[in-house]
């Protein structure tokens, strides 16, 4: 698909709220795990803190700041968007129905966290000593996880999922969407996209980034995996980003 110059997107890049591994300091990868009640409070005091804000904003310019509460609460949290695209894993659909209750949604398969193989469910000090685990911490995590998936190859999975969504965002005219997935999802795409290391990336649940960028004439998007942002004039000769920061 070809979109012109004029097609301008905003991304809101979300990592899904705590969960009892991440509390634990735990690897969780391909473990379907649900939110902790640590988790969903976070993301409910984060809803609540900014329909404050924007109850405040509307006082402060001289809106009428009584709201129905019926209406409070069928809008969207963090701000109003036009679709939802997430991850596949219960994490993210419930923080998806937390931060944007009600709102049109489409799970994108490719975007599930990495399978960190035998380290799965474990500490970083419950794996102290453990020859493989050091190997991996060695190679600045680039090589694979025993029995799981090396970084190069969830690089390019996170891409295909991410190219997934700008083809639906293009041929739907979408100008500004929340992606709700997982921390290693966001920091495979940002750092291929945008360059940097792959650990720059890092963010809390329940934070991301906001992301604005435009396509100039004749880039092509789609789903085609890690070369969908080498090709065609994208990556950084056709993908401007026009503002970038943490939320």
């Amino acid at each position: 698909m070809r979109i012109g110059s004029e097609n301008k997107v905003e991304f809101l890049l979300i990592r899904h709220g705590s969960t009892k591994s991440n509390m634990e300091h735990r690897y969780l990868g391909r473990t379907d795990e649900s939110l902790c009640d640590e988790g969903r409070r976070a993301l409910e005091v984060q809803v609540f803190m900014d329909r404050k804000s924007a109850l405040d904003e509307k006082f402060l310019v001289g809106q009428d700041a009584l709201v129905n509460q019926e209406e409070l609460e069928a809008q969207g949290v963090l701000e109003e968007v036009d679709y939802v695209f997430l991850g596949p894993m219960a994490r993210c659909v419930e923080t998806k129905n937390i931060l944007f209750p009600g709102m049109d949604f489409e799970i994108i398969e490719p975007l599930r966290e990495i399978d960190f193989g035998d380290f799965e469910g474990k500490t970083y000090k419950e794996l102290d000593g453990n020859k493989d685990y050091q190997a991996w911490i060695d190679s600045g995590g680039t090589i694979a996880f025993p029995n799981g998936e090396s970084r190069e190859d969830f690089v390019k999975r996170s891409l295909e999922g991410f190219g997934k969504i700008c083809d639906i965002v293009a041929k739907r005219g979408i100008r500004k969407v929340a992606v709700v997935c997982h921390g290693g999802n966001i920091m495979a795409i940002l750092s291929s996209i945008l360059g940097g290391e792959y650990f720059d990336y890092q963010v809390s649940p329940g934070c991301g980034y906001r992301w604005s960028v435009a396509w100039k004439d004749g880039a092509r998007v789609g789903g085609l995996g890690a070369d969908a942002f080498a090709i065609d004039g994208l990556g950084t000769e056709g993908l401007e980003t026009r503002r970038f920061e943490k939320i």
